[in-house]
């Protein structure tokens, strides 16, 4: 099924100046291509309810971490913690995406707000 964006695994997001989101044409243009994913597994779960808490971490000028907990037993235990690395990517100029002041802002009042 085609939605209209394309998300990619793995791989060089290009070598071309990052182009400003502020520039792109439509959101569905631009995507992110992730560059590294790692899952640290620390608790065995079975079918019982888990929480899922997801942070986004360091933003660099093109690329954030996102960093995610596994919780479990009412959020008291910590059963995996996970991090992805993505490149935000201009799919049609093929040229990685400056991360803006204005996502920045908003990111660090909704993660404030929590």
């Amino acid at each position: 099924m085609d939605v209209g964006c394309r998300v990619s695994g793995a791989g060089d997001p290009g070598s071309r100046p990052p182009t400003p989101y502020s520039q792109l044409p439509t959101r569905c243009d631009v995507g992110f291509i992730v560059v590294r994913a790692e899952c640290d597994f620390r608790h065995q779960i079975s079918m019982e309810p888990i929480e899922i808490r997801a942070r986004i971490g360091d933003m660099r000028t093109t690329s954030f971490d996102s960093h995610y907990e596994i919780h479990i037993s009412g959020g008291r235990q910590i059963a995996a913690i996970g991090k992805v690395v993505v490149v935000l990517f201009d799919w049609k100029t093929q040229s990685k995406v400056t991360i803006t002041d204005e996502f920045r802002e908003k990111v660090r009042l909704f993660q404030k707000a929590e």
